[in-house]
């Protein structure tokens, strides 16, 4: 009997404990990005590329039921917060510029 073995890339999912994630839907998104360093649902992202243009065209794909509401770019590092309307879901997406565009890293929920 033959057996055939092979791969599939995936996506890497970290779990981190959620807490002190409060009410999102009031506040700046300097403030929403400290309630999401409290705790919060961590994602990496494993994707093929290229990279994209800007920050927010580079996490469309992941954004789901969540509207970016705020980009914040630091040189070769960006964030991308996205909230969920009618909710006080909030996510946090970490890019990094590369030669070929910009690439998410993951993000955390909260």
């Amino acid at each position: 009997m033959r057996c055939r073995i092979g791969s599939i890339a995936a996506s890497v999912v970290v779990l981190v404990v959620a807490a002190g994630c409060g009410d999102a839907k009031n506040a700046e998104p300097a403030e929403e990005a400290a309630k999401c360093d409290k705790g919060g649902l961590g994602t990496a992202l494993d994707i093929p590329g290229p990279g994209k243009p800007l920050p927010e065209e580079a996490v469309e794909a992941y954004l789901d039921a969540f509207v970016v509401v705020s980009v914040q770019e630091d040189g070769e590092n960006a964030t991308v917060i996205a909230e969920a309307p009618g909710s006080d879901a909030v996510r946090l997406y970490d890019l990094t510029r590369r030669e070929d565009g910009w690439w998410p890293d993951g993000y955390t929920e909260c």
